[in-house]
């Protein structure tokens, strides 16, 4: 157990954290650090609870006495996550600050764009992720230089040569991949509306009624001890806001757990506010043996998403998406009512605000195990040749069209579609680097010792291309029988139809 490690345990058990020794912090794998039960835990027992104290949310950096008339200033103020980011800078290597034995085991360093080589991106040539990895490193560098040429200018109490580049995508890195809304405990109506909320998921996830499971608590020893929180003046422009950004120590050591169902049932655990004194405990909501990770479900996400917010590929699910990017052809005498079509819909909005909406790429989720039905809206309109199609004869019929998967009635169209679809996929694998991942496994095969010493963005880029070709694949085996079924049903009309002649 490495020094940073006992460290932050003992921090946690100075500071009252309920349970700590129900879990052990270990390797998971190529995820890092987790967490796993050093006991069997029962299905609705909490696993941990993470009290109010330790957990460093906006109002906690708020109050930094060093920093707190710099954060005041509302350039500063207006950002939750830039707040949490120059306060981790300004704490990262003071030894004396509390918060240290948490800031010390966070990761030095994360697989995310900025982090990437030049090689690394390199790699990633003809990948659907590419140019979304690019933009992301671009917005990250101009965010730099604002925050940067801001900082300078409203006298940054530390000195502004000392917030580097390797800083500050550190401290980016953390907040982006470990950030959380937790409700605001100093607005009274959100602490009483989220009360009945989380009471309500308790008694789903253990089939207890609030008192019943405060009587178990109690019964067994779990329930906190902590009086409720008493209220606190507050002189901070977060005052109305029913949520607050925090970094939540432990819970954020949770690793995911990809599931096929998303509704908080099937998820592997389960965490909720404790409105009684504004801690946070973790239940798993199936039985935990000793040994195994605890983990959670972070949320429904594209799996690109996963790579560039969080720089990890998760365990292939009935989730598995990804984005791709799809022109109109601006050549097509239509173009001007399928533009229309498509921001009637609703559901290309962003369209409506660029100079010349049919030049700009269009980013399509790609869903390995079904058609998105705003996928398919946008490959129907471009399929569409008659402009009555794109004509919105009836109020919402474009948005009813994209949110229940609706077909154009004309059959001919619904074809085009599909092999419209279809044509992009193949244009996507016929770029596809397949060689480049091959070449890879075959210099690694047989050498543990490269392969142990394989740097983790590489490992994680070569896992990447692997899903993406495999999601591929998948989605035109899909695209394509759902077109021969629809071929079959055209051919099989058109036979059922008598011909003029024969009448």
């Amino acid at each position: 157990m490495g020094i940073e490690i006992v460290g932050f345990l003992k921090w946690l058990r100075d500071n009252k954290v309920a349970d700590v020794e129900n879990i052990k912090i270990e390797q998971s794998g190529e995820a890092g650090l987790g967490l796993f039960a050093a006991k069997d835990i029962k299905k609705g027992q909490v696993a941990f609870n993470v009290p109010p104290n330790i957990i460093l949310s906006t109002y906690a950096v708020w109050e930094h006495p060093k920093l707190k008339a710099f954060f005041k200033k509302p350039q500063i103020a207006s950002s939750e996550s830039l707040l949490l980011m120059l306060f981790l800078i300004s704490e990262q290597y003071n030894s004396s600050s509390f918060w240290y034995p948490y800031i010390s085991m966070m990761p030095k360093s994360y697989t995310l764009p900025f982090f990437w080589t030049f090689d690394d991106f390199k790699f990633l040539e003809g990948s659907s992720l590419l140019i979304p990895a690019v933009w992301n490193l671009i917005s990250v560098a101009r965010y730099y230089h604002t925050v940067f040429m801001s900082l300078a200018e409203l006298s940054y109490p530390i000195n502004p040569f000392e917030f580097t580049w390797d800083r500050f995508i550190w401290a980016y890195g953390t907040v982006y991949t470990r950030q959380n809304r937790i409700p605001n405990m100093r607005n009274a109506d959100v602490r009483a509306a989220a009360q009945k909320l989380t009471d309500a998921l308790l008694q789903k996830v253990t089939g207890l009624d609030a008192e019943q499971l405060r009587k178990a608590e109690a019964a067994d020893g779990s329930e906190s001890s902590e009086p409720a929180a008493a209220p606190v003046a507050d002189d901070s422009p977060y005052a109305n806001q029913e949520y607050v950004m925090a970094l939540i120590p432990l819970f954020d050591m949770c690793n995911h757990e990809p599931v096929n169902d998303p509704s908080p049932i099937a998820r592997g655990s389960s965490e909720e506010f404790d409105f009684n004194n504004g801690g946070m405990p973790v239940r798993p909501i199936k039985d935990t043996k000793k040994g195994e990770e605890i983990n959670i479900f972070y949320g429904l996400r594209h799996t690109s998403d996963f790579v560039l917010a969080n720089g990890f590929v998760p365990q292939p699910s009935n989730l598995d998406a990804f984005t791709l990017p799809c022109r109109l052809n601006q050549a097509d005498p239509l173009i001007e009512a399928k533009v229309a079509a498509l921001i009637g819909s609703g559901h290309f909005e962003a369209l409506a605000s660029m100079p010349k909406p049919a030049s700009v790429p269009v980013q399509l989720v790609v869903n390995r195990n079904r058609i998105q039905g705003r996928t398919m809206f946008f490959f129907r309109v471009l399929a569409a040749q008659d402009e009555k199609l794109l004509k919105e004869t009836k109020a919402g019929r474009f948005r009813n069209m994209v949110e229940n998967d609706v077909a154009f009635e004309d059959n001919d169209t619904e074809l085009r579609a599909l092999m419209l679809y279809s044509l992009r996929i193949q244009q996507q694998l016929n770029r596809f680097p397949a060689d480049r991942v091959a070449e890879l496994e075959k210099k690694l095969a047989g050498n543990p010792a490269a392969r142990s010493a394989q740097p983790p963005v590489q490992k994680l880029l070569a896992a990447w291309l692997k899903r993406e070709e495999l999601m591929l694949n998948d989605v035109l085996k899909m695209v394509q029988t759902k077109m021969d079924k629809k071929k079959k049903k055209i051919a099989s009309s058109k036979a059922a139809t008598p011909s003029s002649s024969s009448k």
